[in-house]
């Protein structure tokens, strides 16, 4: 599922163009990502939040919010930008850093990467 802030048919039409939209179920747009519309997502496709994974390069609207409610994040980061700077020591034991969404690959081949190793003591 994409999950994306924005206008509807703006939204629409930028998943047809990249190509990518037949690899997804469905397209989602809301106007803010909050805690609360995480939440809404989750129980429209019946999962938990733990079982949830974002995957963005805002970390105030797309990372900050599903870790809050439980879920797990893949950072993106945006080379040079100051917010970038400011994340460097954000420490998360469910934030996932990368440079490029081609290094999220190895992570999805292995779901038990997904396990929050600070509460299994």
């Amino acid at each position: 599922v994409v999950f994306t802030r924005g206008e509807l048919l703006d939204q629409e039409k930028k998943m047809e163009r990249s190509g990518l939209r037949s690899f997804f179920d469905d397209v989602i747009v809301v106007s803010d990502k909050t805690e609360d519309a995480y939440r809404r997502l989750c129980k429209r496709f019946n999962v938990r939040t733990e079982q949830l994974l974002m995957v963005g390069n805002s970390f105030s609207s797309d990372i900050e919010p599903v870790l809050d409610v439980g879920g797990w994040a893949a950072y993106i980061s945006n080379y040079g930008s100051w917010k970038d700077e400011a994340m460097v020591h954000n420490v998360h034991p469910r934030l996932i850093r990368l440079s490029r969404i081609t290094d999220l690959g190895p992570w999805l081949s292995s779901p038990s990467m997904f396990i929050d190793k600070s509460r299994l003591s």
